[in-house]
């Protein structure tokens, strides 16, 4: 788990999905993975469940961008001018990782995990 410098002030602080557990807030802690079968015991991947987003192509950049737009007209009350997104189930969460996102605090004078979900492996280092 490493981190990397924190995001320019006007920016806000989200991670980038091709690299769990990398965000570092400017000043504070950075996200963390722990092993499932750590975090959960050698049968934990069986709790977890997810959706993956279908790829355009061989990338998820495309499929993202038009998951983007797709929404973006939604919530204009227009007729999207790209695909409805697809998705598949996770096949196996086994050889996973429990990624935990921390970020400031209500009262802004901390911080805490504000959510966390499973990894499949291929997301997982």
């Amino acid at each position: 788990m490493g981190a990397r410098d924190g995001p320019a002030e006007d920016e806000p602080d989200v991670p980038d999905p091709d690299k769990p557990g990398e965000l570092a807030l400017a000043d504070g802690p950075a996200d963390r993975t722990v092993p499932i079968e750590e975090l959960l015991g050698a049968e934990g991947h069986h709790y977890s469940t997810g959706w993956q987003l279908e790829a355009i192509g061989d990338t998820t950049e495309t499929a993202r961008e038009n998951r983007a737009s797709w929404l973006r007209a939604r919530v204009e009350d227009r007729e999207p001018d790209v695909p409805e997104p697809s998705v598949r189930p996770v096949p196996t969460f086994e050889g996973g990782d429990m990624l935990f996102v921390v970020g400031r605090n209500r009262a802004q004078d901390g911080y805490e995990i504000v959510t966390m979900y499973p990894l499949p492996p291929r997301l997982s280092r």
